[in-house]
């Protein structure tokens, strides 16, 4: 790898701290080391090269420094989608992020020697109905319909191939890939999906009014359609990323042809990592 870009969380002083000290190591390989302009006035360094365009267009890989809606953050910019990233964990619980403080220097080492795999990851895109602007959206963990501000609770209805699936009267809906299984859907009461998974899609109501809350796991070939019922202005964000209002338009979400490439360190078991990260908050 000759080209590697740091994308750093600005908000946490220990990215800084560690980013200095990956510039050095990759500087003394004779690799050149690419940022963005969120750094800029922020942090300097002789051999940094701040060029957002370059590097989320032809970096080797990006390295991305700080917690999973960094990471989430990191992929929307990317424009090249063979791009691998990993990212290393300053936020709180960290699936995306797996690498921890005291792992970057064999990690960097691992990246360098080609001691690691790719591991693809399934997104899904969005569509607005009536949306005269951007057209599509992509998502790497969910799409979430709310009632935004609002207090009052929606009624929502969605279909699969134009077939009803259920009708929910909830605070919102989680439309969930494999990877964001682990995320606001598992809050919510969904199920953990293997993020390596790219065939299913999780649907979960947020705080439904109703005896039963169940999500529902469907075929990730299906379009789904949602329509939504309210009073009120509804929003739908996408990865936590984006944020729109949809004024009772129909949205539809299908398995995107992109993907996004996640660089897997030997070691980097999900399950472990899953019972070592919810364990440690209990």
């Amino acid at each position: 790898m000759k080209n590697i870009g740091l994308y750093i969380n600005t908000g946490k002083r220990d990215c800084f701290r560690n980013a200095m000290s990956i510039i050095e190591i990759l500087n003394n390989k004779g690799v050149k080391v690419l940022s963005a302009e969120n750094i800029r006035g922020l942090m300097e360094h002789p051999g940094l090269v701040i060029d957002e365009k370059l590097m989320f267009n032809s970096a080797d890989c990006i390295i991305v420094l700080g917690g999973d809606g960094t990471i989430l953050e990191a992929v929307r910019k990317i424009k090249n989608s063979t791009i691998p990233l990993f990212g290393i964990n300053f936020g709180k619980l960290g699936f995306l992020a797996e690498v921890e403080e005291r792992d970057i220097p064999i990690c960097i080492d691992n990246l360098l020697q080609g001691n690691y795999e790719i591991e693809e990851r399934m997104m899904i895109d969005m569509e607005i109905a009536g949306l005269s602007r951007e057209k599509k959206f992509t998502a790497l963990n969910d799409i979430v319909v709310s009632r935004g501000a609002n207090t009052r609770l929606i009624d929502i209805k969605v279909f699969g191939n134009e077939n009803l699936i259920e009708e929910y009267r909830a605070d919102g809906l989680i439309i969930s890939t494999p990877t964001g299984s682990t995320a606001y859907s598992l809050s919510a009461g969904g199920p953990i999906i293997e993020p390596s998974n790219d065939s299913l899609l999780v649907i979960t109501p947020i705080c439904p009014h109703s005896l039963h809350n169940r999500s529902i796991v469907l075929d990730a070939k299906k379009t789904i359609r949602i329509e939504t019922e309210s009073k009120v202005k509804n929003v739908v964000a996408v990865d936590g990323q984006r944020f729109l209002d949809i004024s009772g338009n129909s949205i539809f979400m299908r398995k995107s042809k992109e993907t996004v490439k996640l660089i897997k360190f030997k070691g980097n078991n999900f399950f472990e990592i899953l019972r070592r990260k919810l364990s440690e908050r209990i």
